[in-house]
């Protein structure tokens, strides 16, 4: 794993993913919460991978790690959706 000692880079690239996903929201019925569902399914999977009753320590870390990069990706998201609004509210008023 690379950039784990580098937050911010780590915080960038998810914020950029979440926001690249922003377009999905018309044609794919992208829904915010979808980063929620995402979160849940990786910690289950480390959860079942891992056998939580043996490395409890492990899935705490995995879960705090999986948390953040949760949050960063719907932040980049949720910008991404005020982008793309206010993108078209410009191609609306310039329609006019």
């Amino acid at each position: 794993m690379q950039s784990l000692d580098e937050p911010d880079k780590i915080s960038k690239m998810c914020q950029e993913i979440g926001q690249l996903h922003a377009k999905y929201r018309r044609s794919k019925g992208m829904k915010i919460d979808y980063w929620d569902k995402l979160g849940e399914a990786i910690t289950e999977t480390i959860r079942e991978y891992q056998g939580w009753k043996i490395h409890r320590e492990s899935l705490r870390a995995a879960t705090v790690l999986v948390s953040y990069v949760v949050d960063q990706l719907r932040f980049g998201y949720s910008r991404g959706l005020h982008v793309q609004g206010s993108r078209d509210t410009k191609e609306e008023e310039d329609g006019e």
